[in-house]
């Protein structure tokens, strides 16, 4: 019989929005749009399927929630924000655009290794010039430490395994004065089979249909992330529907 993680449960009993956790096995299966150099139309096609799918299920909206929780405990007046596989820059244009409303400063570097996905980005970007597309790796980013106040990303740790992880989060320290909010999915069965269920709706392009499912057995459940990243000085909070953030907190940084 296949072990239910102890941590999902007591996550679903603390929130009282997962169902009962039905657990997958974890497959690494590479994603297409990770693979090859697809032609712009696909790409472009398969991140509006990712906006419309984090858009219509507030996949965004946990590391929104949690980023202004820490913005405003530390009563910052002006933000430097690193958005790391930025992809068509979703979610840093969403950070400006509360940030225009709460009368705030806000500056986001948004970073991807690929320099299609940044092509694609410029054109989403032309009324945000608060925000600056960088091609560099993550796992190097050519930044100074504790040159930007945090670090965000949403479904990208998943691509990664656990040594991997380990690394980014390191150099996502290094460059964070105040810390990370790391948005990503948990891997189970319910959203697999809606995903599944939902694909003829949300995903147009046949690399999202693709990717929806690889993705999902790639990621992690919050047991196995609080294993990876607690020794790093980070945690895991598990949220409805299926998702994960990983944060950390830098005490010690300005306020």
């Amino acid at each position: 019989m296949t072990r239910i993680d102890p941590d999902l449960r007591a996550d679903w009993r603390k929130t009282a929005l997962f169902l009962p956790p039905f657990p997958l096995p974890q497959i690494n299966r590479e994603e297409l749009l990770d693979t090859r150099d697809w032609p712009l139309r696909e790409i472009e096609k398969s991140l509006g399927d990712m906006e419309r799918i984090n858009r219509f299920f507030g996949g965004t909206a946990h590391v929104e929630r949690e980023f202004w929780r820490q913005v405003e405990a530390r009563k910052l007046r002006e933000i430097r924000v690193l958005d790391v596989g930025t992809g068509s820059a979703f979610l840093p244009r969403l950070l400006v655009q509360e940030a225009r409303k709460r009368g705030l400063a806000m500056r986001v570097c948004a970073l991807d290794i690929n320099e299609k996905h940044l092509k694609i980005a410029r054109q989403k970007i032309r009324d945000f010039p608060e925000i600056s597309p960088l091609r560099a790796s993550a796992f190097e980013i050519p930044l100074e430490n504790a040159s930007v106040d945090f670090v965000v990303s949403t479904l990208f740790l998943h691509h990664f395994r656990a040594p991997q992880i380990e690394e980014l989060l390191r150099e996502f320290g290094r460059v964070a004065g105040c810390g990370f909010v790391l948005g990503d999915l948990v891997r189970d069965a319910v959203p697999l089979w809606f995903f599944r269920l939902s694909r003829p709706v949300f995903a147009t392009s046949h690399l999202t249909r693709f990717d929806g499912v690889a993705s999902i057995f790639r990621a992690y459940t919050p047991r196995e992330l609080r294993e990876i990243v607690e020794p790093l000085g980070a945690r895991v909070e598990a949220h409805f529907p299926y998702r994960v953030n990983i944060i950390r907190e830098n005490r010690e940084a300005k306020s």
